[in-house]
Protein backbone atom coordinates (compact mmCIF):
# COMPACT_ATOMS: atom_id res chain seq x y z
CA UNK A 1 0.00 0.00 0.00
CA UNK A 2 1.04 3.24 -1.02
CA UNK A 3 0.49 4.92 2.53
CA UNK A 4 2.03 2.61 4.36
CA UNK A 5 5.07 2.79 2.68
CA UNK A 6 5.47 6.68 3.27
CA UNK A 7 4.62 5.67 6.96
CA UNK A 8 7.58 3.20 7.37
CA UNK A 9 9.84 5.21 5.11
CA UNK A 10 9.15 8.26 8.15
CA UNK A 11 10.00 5.63 9.91
CA UNK A 12 13.75 5.41 9.03
CA UNK A 13 14.27 9.11 9.77
CA UNK A 14 12.33 9.01 13.05
CA UNK A 15 14.77 6.07 14.14
CA UNK A 16 18.02 7.96 12.54
CA UNK A 17 16.77 10.76 14.62
CA UNK A 18 16.17 8.34 17.85
CA UNK A 19 12.60 9.36 17.74
CA UNK A 20 11.57 5.76 19.00
CA UNK A 21 8.16 6.58 20.46
CA UNK A 22 6.88 8.56 17.00
CA UNK A 23 8.62 5.39 15.47
CA UNK A 24 6.41 2.84 17.86
CA UNK A 25 3.33 4.78 17.02
CA UNK A 26 3.52 5.24 13.29
CA UNK A 27 4.73 1.65 13.09
CA UNK A 28 1.21 0.13 14.85
CA UNK A 29 -0.90 2.31 12.80
CA UNK A 30 0.95 0.44 9.79
CA UNK A 31 0.43 -2.90 11.09
CA UNK A 32 -3.69 -2.16 11.56
CA UNK A 33 -4.01 -1.60 8.35
CA UNK A 34 -1.13 -4.23 6.33
CA UNK A 35 -0.65 -7.02 9.08
CA UNK A 36 2.18 -8.67 6.95
CA UNK A 37 4.28 -5.31 6.78
CA UNK A 38 8.06 -6.21 7.02
CA UNK A 39 9.40 -3.32 7.42
CA UNK A 40 6.71 -2.01 10.19
CA UNK A 41 7.29 -5.37 12.35
CA UNK A 42 11.23 -4.65 12.11
CA UNK A 43 11.11 -0.75 13.12
CA UNK A 44 8.70 -1.79 15.54
CA UNK A 45 10.94 -3.93 17.44
CA UNK A 46 13.88 -2.12 17.18
CA UNK A 47 12.60 0.97 18.38
CA UNK A 48 10.90 -1.31 21.30
CA UNK A 49 15.12 -2.60 21.67
CA UNK A 50 16.17 1.11 21.56
CA UNK A 51 14.25 2.02 24.65
CA UNK A 52 14.99 -1.21 26.75
CA UNK A 53 11.60 -2.73 26.07
CA UNK A 54 13.17 -5.90 25.32
CA UNK A 55 10.24 -8.40 26.06
CA UNK A 56 7.99 -6.36 23.11
CA UNK A 57 11.11 -6.47 21.02
CA UNK A 58 11.43 -10.20 21.09
CA UNK A 59 7.99 -10.36 20.21
CA UNK A 60 7.92 -7.97 17.08
CA UNK A 61 11.37 -9.32 16.33
CA UNK A 62 9.88 -13.07 16.08
CA UNK A 63 6.49 -11.78 13.60
CA UNK A 64 9.39 -9.97 11.33
CA UNK A 65 11.38 -12.87 10.94
CA UNK A 66 8.25 -14.88 9.59
CA UNK A 67 7.54 -11.81 7.28
CA UNK A 68 10.91 -11.33 5.59
CA UNK A 69 10.99 -12.27 2.13
CA UNK A 70 14.85 -12.13 1.02
CA UNK A 71 18.13 -12.77 2.50
CA UNK A 72 18.69 -8.73 3.22
CA UNK A 73 15.75 -8.61 5.34
CA UNK A 74 16.62 -12.05 6.99
CA UNK A 75 20.32 -11.07 7.74
CA UNK A 76 18.47 -7.88 9.57
CA UNK A 77 15.86 -9.13 11.66
CA UNK A 78 18.69 -12.73 12.42
CA UNK A 79 21.17 -9.85 14.03
CA UNK A 80 18.40 -7.59 16.03
CA UNK A 81 16.83 -10.84 16.90
CA UNK A 82 20.61 -11.78 18.58
CA UNK A 83 20.79 -8.06 19.88
CA UNK A 84 17.43 -8.51 22.07
CA UNK A 85 18.44 -11.90 22.97
CA UNK A 86 21.68 -10.91 24.30
CA UNK A 87 20.39 -8.40 26.33
CA UNK A 88 17.87 -10.94 27.88
CA UNK A 89 20.42 -12.79 28.69
CA UNK A 90 19.85 -15.82 26.56
CA UNK A 91 23.67 -16.31 25.27
CA UNK A 92 23.51 -19.11 23.45
CA UNK A 93 20.63 -18.18 21.44
CA UNK A 94 21.77 -15.18 20.30
CA UNK A 95 25.21 -16.16 19.44
CA UNK A 96 23.22 -18.92 16.70
CA UNK A 97 20.81 -15.48 15.47
CA UNK A 98 24.31 -13.37 15.27
CA UNK A 99 26.51 -16.33 13.98
CA UNK A 100 22.96 -16.92 10.82
CA UNK A 101 23.01 -12.88 10.64
CA UNK A 102 27.10 -12.76 9.90
CA UNK A 103 27.04 -15.95 7.20
CA UNK A 104 24.21 -14.05 5.40
CA UNK A 105 26.78 -10.97 5.47
CA UNK A 106 29.66 -12.51 4.26
CA UNK A 107 26.87 -14.41 1.42
CA UNK A 108 25.92 -10.62 0.23
CA UNK A 109 29.29 -9.20 0.49
CA UNK A 110 28.13 -6.50 3.32
CA UNK A 111 31.36 -5.01 4.92
CA UNK A 112 29.25 -2.65 7.21
CA UNK A 113 26.87 -5.42 8.11
CA UNK A 114 30.05 -7.92 9.12
CA UNK A 115 31.68 -5.26 11.31
CA UNK A 116 28.56 -4.45 12.83
CA UNK A 117 28.20 -8.35 14.05
CA UNK A 118 31.54 -9.03 15.08
CA UNK A 119 31.03 -6.32 17.55
CA UNK A 120 27.94 -8.11 18.87
CA UNK A 121 29.38 -11.43 18.75
CA UNK A 122 32.68 -10.39 20.62
CA UNK A 123 30.18 -9.22 23.24
CA UNK A 124 29.06 -12.80 23.94
CA UNK A 125 32.73 -13.41 24.17
CA UNK A 126 33.21 -11.16 26.74
CA UNK A 127 29.93 -12.15 28.70
CA UNK A 128 30.94 -15.62 28.64
CA UNK A 129 34.51 -14.21 29.75
CA UNK A 130 36.51 -15.49 26.57
CA UNK A 131 38.14 -11.93 27.15
CA UNK A 132 40.97 -12.25 24.72
CA UNK A 133 37.95 -13.66 21.96
CA UNK A 134 36.43 -10.77 22.70
CA UNK A 135 39.60 -8.13 22.43
CA UNK A 136 40.41 -10.11 18.89
CA UNK A 137 36.78 -9.99 17.61
CA UNK A 138 36.67 -5.92 18.47
CA UNK A 139 39.51 -5.31 16.61
CA UNK A 140 38.37 -7.18 13.83
CA UNK A 141 34.92 -4.89 14.01
CA UNK A 142 37.36 -2.00 14.21
CA UNK A 143 39.19 -2.94 11.27
CA UNK A 144 36.32 -2.73 8.66
CA UNK A 145 35.02 0.23 10.45
CA UNK A 146 35.36 3.76 8.81
CA UNK A 147 32.34 5.24 10.59
CA UNK A 148 33.34 7.41 13.51
CA UNK A 149 30.29 6.94 15.42
CA UNK A 150 30.51 3.18 15.30
CA UNK A 151 34.04 3.23 16.34
CA UNK A 152 32.83 5.01 19.51
CA UNK A 153 30.91 1.65 20.07
CA UNK A 154 33.42 -0.18 19.72
CA UNK A 155 35.91 2.05 21.85
CA UNK A 156 33.42 1.36 24.38
CA UNK A 157 33.16 -2.18 24.43
CA UNK A 158 37.08 -2.44 24.63
CA UNK A 159 36.98 -0.39 27.67
CA UNK A 160 34.34 -3.11 29.37
CA UNK A 161 36.98 -5.94 28.11
CA UNK A 162 39.73 -3.78 30.00
CA UNK A 163 37.60 -3.23 33.09
CA UNK A 164 36.51 -6.92 32.92
CA UNK A 165 40.51 -8.00 32.92
CA UNK A 166 40.88 -5.36 36.05
CA UNK A 167 42.68 -3.22 33.69
CA UNK A 168 40.70 -0.16 34.58
CA UNK A 169 43.41 2.71 33.59
CA UNK A 170 43.11 1.04 30.25
CA UNK A 171 39.32 1.14 30.42
CA UNK A 172 39.53 4.60 31.19
CA UNK A 173 41.70 5.73 28.40
CA UNK A 174 39.16 3.92 26.00
CA UNK A 175 36.11 5.19 27.39
CA UNK A 176 37.54 9.00 27.09
CA UNK A 177 38.23 7.98 23.48
CA UNK A 178 34.31 6.83 23.05
CA UNK A 179 33.43 10.04 24.55
CA UNK A 180 35.17 12.58 22.54
CA UNK A 181 34.16 10.97 19.47
CA UNK A 182 30.38 11.51 20.66
CA UNK A 183 30.68 15.02 21.75
CA UNK A 184 32.43 15.88 18.46
CA UNK A 185 29.23 14.31 16.39
CA UNK A 186 27.03 15.69 18.64
CA UNK A 187 25.68 12.44 19.68
CA UNK A 188 25.12 13.25 23.65
CA UNK A 189 22.92 10.20 24.21
CA UNK A 190 25.88 8.13 23.37
CA UNK A 191 28.21 10.09 25.42
CA UNK A 192 25.95 9.86 28.49
CA UNK A 193 25.59 5.90 28.09
CA UNK A 194 29.69 6.03 28.04
CA UNK A 195 29.95 8.63 30.71
CA UNK A 196 27.79 5.72 33.23
CA UNK A 197 30.54 3.26 32.21
CA UNK A 198 33.49 5.53 32.77
CA UNK A 199 31.95 6.17 36.10
CA UNK A 200 31.72 2.49 36.59
CA UNK A 201 35.41 2.27 35.67
CA UNK A 202 36.76 5.11 37.97
CA UNK A 203 34.81 3.22 41.20
CA UNK A 204 36.42 -0.29 40.02
CA UNK A 205 39.84 1.76 40.25
CA UNK A 206 38.80 3.23 43.79
CA UNK A 207 38.26 6.72 42.62
CA UNK A 208 34.61 6.89 44.11
CA UNK A 209 34.57 10.70 43.93
CA UNK A 210 34.76 11.31 40.41
CA UNK A 211 32.93 7.66 40.25
CA UNK A 212 29.67 9.47 42.17
CA UNK A 213 30.41 12.61 39.55
CA UNK A 214 30.13 11.33 36.35
CA UNK A 215 27.26 9.31 37.59
CA UNK A 216 24.73 11.59 38.69
CA UNK A 217 24.94 13.53 35.77
CA UNK A 218 24.55 10.65 33.24
CA UNK A 219 21.51 9.46 35.35
CA UNK A 220 20.23 12.91 35.17
CA UNK A 221 20.64 13.21 31.67
CA UNK A 222 19.43 9.89 31.21
CA UNK A 223 16.19 10.49 32.77
CA UNK A 224 15.06 13.15 29.87
CA UNK A 225 15.88 10.13 27.36
CA UNK A 226 12.67 7.46 28.39
CA UNK A 227 15.23 4.55 28.20
CA UNK A 228 14.59 1.97 31.28
CA UNK A 229 17.55 0.15 30.47
CA UNK A 230 20.40 2.53 30.88
CA UNK A 231 18.47 4.62 33.67
CA UNK A 232 18.79 0.96 35.67
CA UNK A 233 22.04 0.72 34.60
CA UNK A 234 22.90 3.61 36.05
CA UNK A 235 20.91 2.95 39.21
CA UNK A 236 22.83 -0.46 39.43
CA UNK A 237 26.10 1.54 39.15
CA UNK A 238 24.80 4.04 42.00
CA UNK A 239 24.10 0.83 43.67
CA UNK A 240 27.83 -0.63 43.89
CA UNK A 241 29.45 3.22 44.44
CA UNK A 242 26.78 3.41 47.87
CA UNK A 243 27.63 0.24 48.99
CA UNK A 244 31.59 1.18 48.55
CA UNK A 245 31.13 4.67 50.33
CA UNK A 246 29.17 2.51 53.48
CA UNK A 247 25.47 4.04 52.34
CA UNK A 248 24.26 1.17 52.81
CA UNK A 249 20.43 2.53 53.14
CA UNK A 250 21.26 4.43 49.58
CA UNK A 251 22.81 1.12 47.86
CA UNK A 252 19.69 -0.76 49.37
CA UNK A 253 17.28 2.00 47.32
CA UNK A 254 19.22 1.72 43.94
CA UNK A 255 20.11 -2.09 43.83
CA UNK A 256 16.28 -1.72 44.28
CA UNK A 257 15.14 0.30 41.95
CA UNK A 258 17.33 -1.08 39.34
CA UNK A 259 16.20 -4.84 39.86
CA UNK A 260 12.09 -3.77 39.23
CA UNK A 261 13.19 -1.65 36.39
CA UNK A 262 15.02 -4.82 34.88
CA UNK A 263 12.43 -7.18 35.78
CA UNK A 264 9.81 -5.62 34.12
CA UNK A 265 11.87 -5.40 31.13
CA UNK A 266 13.26 -8.61 30.99
CA UNK A 267 16.88 -7.69 31.29
CA UNK A 268 17.35 -11.14 32.97
CA UNK A 269 21.16 -10.69 33.45
CA UNK A 270 21.38 -7.38 35.02
CA UNK A 271 18.16 -8.48 37.18
CA UNK A 272 20.29 -10.72 38.76
CA UNK A 273 23.07 -8.80 39.38
CA UNK A 274 20.85 -6.15 41.19
CA UNK A 275 19.71 -9.20 43.10
CA UNK A 276 23.37 -10.16 44.35
CA UNK A 277 24.18 -6.56 44.89
CA UNK A 278 21.02 -6.84 47.36
CA UNK A 279 22.06 -9.99 48.89
CA UNK A 280 25.93 -8.48 48.77
CA UNK A 281 23.97 -5.77 51.55
CA UNK A 282 22.32 -8.38 53.28
CA UNK A 283 25.69 -9.92 54.35
CA UNK A 284 26.79 -7.25 56.16
CA UNK A 285 23.87 -7.00 59.07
Amino acid sequence: MKETKIITDKCLNLIKNKQYQEVIESCKSVIEKDPNNFKAHYYLSFAYYSIGEFNLAYKFAKKAETLASNKIELMHIYSLTGSILHQMDYLNEAFLYYNASFLMAKELNNIEAQAFILNNIAGIYKATGQLDKALECYQMSLNLKSDEAEKSTIYNNIALTYQQKGNHQKAIEYLHKAIEIDEKLGDYTHATVHKLNLAESYRRAKDLEKAEKHLIEAIRQLKTTNNKYWEAIGYLYLGWLYKDKGKIKDSKEYFTKAYSIFKSIGANGFMQEALNGLESLAKLN
